[in-house]
């Protein structure tokens, strides 16, 4: 760490809020929701909470519930997750950048993939 990072009341740089580089394409606006989150978290001296602690995010639920409080948002993950992109087949990269062709391929395919619901 860098000495002149400066640091909350917490003892904590900015830094120590961030976690690893995002797997989401780039024009999702998840980025700049992150830093405006972390941002706030570490103005704030909230204590960074991982996310892969599951005995943590029971405790914090029932912590909450015991007070009448229903937690939100994301409290646990499991390491072993596959990627949100991988658990939905989406496509790589951003929508934005795909042809009009694969965006809108026709009728056909839209009765074909609607057939799957029915």
């Amino acid at each position: 760490m860098h000495p002149s990072l400066k640091k909350n009341e917490i003892g904590l740089t900015r830094r120590d809020y961030e976690g690893a580089i995002t797997t989401l394409c780039a024009g999702c606006g998840h980025d700049s929701i992150t830093a405006a989150v972390i941002q706030a978290f570490w103005e704030l001296s909230i204590p960074p909470h991982d996310p892969t602690n599951r005995d943590a995010a029971y405790a914090h639920i029932r912590d909450h519930q015991r007070k009448g409080e229903v937690v939100t948002g994301l409290l646990y993950i499991s390491p072993d997750s596959k990627d949100v992109h991988d658990q939905n087949d989406t496509v790589p990269g951003s929508l934005y950048n795909l042809p009009h062709a694969q965006l809108c391929p026709g009728n056909d395919a839209l009765q074909k993939l609607m057939q799957q619901f029915r």
